[in-house]
């Protein structure tokens, strides 16, 4: 899911594109993302600190205290920067969400990011009844954003696309 959402991803380029960016909150929303990236990934080290250092720890060998002195104060700094990383993620401001009904796009706008989703995801064009459906889907999405990830999302999980790839 995090490379569907990625900052640098296809749907948040869609959305920045589509929608104006200050208005959307896409600032926000990249630093939320490469935060929350970046929160996973010590919180992944943390693991595997804590893992190496209980079993050193097991071994109870005098002669590996140094490496267990060195863990422990590894683990502790990288507790202290979860700590930070997720206070600077609670003080960002909330994304704002732009229902596709609050933006001025037309059909064929609409209708090319659909078909662009299509060809990206399965190599061919959404029929006109598919066409119906997302459309009917992103108009009761909250947001734009959540709209084209559910497209996508969807797209990547159809027997078609699995057997295609």
């Amino acid at each position: 899911m995090s490379l569907i959402e990625r900052p640098d991803g296809w749907v948040s380029q869609v959305v920045k594109s589509l929608t104006n960016a200050e208005l959307a909150g896409e600032s926000g929303t990249e630093s939320r993302s490469a935060l929350t990236e970046q929160l996973q990934s010590e919180k992944n080290k943390i693991e595997d600190s804590r893992d190496r250092l209980a079993k050193l720890k097991k071994e109870a060998n005098p002669a590996k205290q140094p490496k267990i002195d060195q863990l422990e104060t590894r683990f502790k700094r990288q507790q202290e920067l979860i700590a930070k990383i997720q206070k600077q993620i609670d003080t960002l401001p909330p994304e704002k969400q732009i229902a596709i009904s609050e933006l001025d796009l037309s059909d064929d706008v609409l209708e090319n990011t659909i078909t662009e989703a299509y060809l990206r995801t399965l190599s061919r064009k959404p029929t006109e009844s598919e066409l119906n459906r997302v459309r009917q889907h992103l108009d009761e999405s909250p947001s734009l954003r959540a709209g084209l990830r559910d497209l996508i999302w969807a797209l990547i999980n159809t027997k078609e696309f699995i057997v295609n790839r």
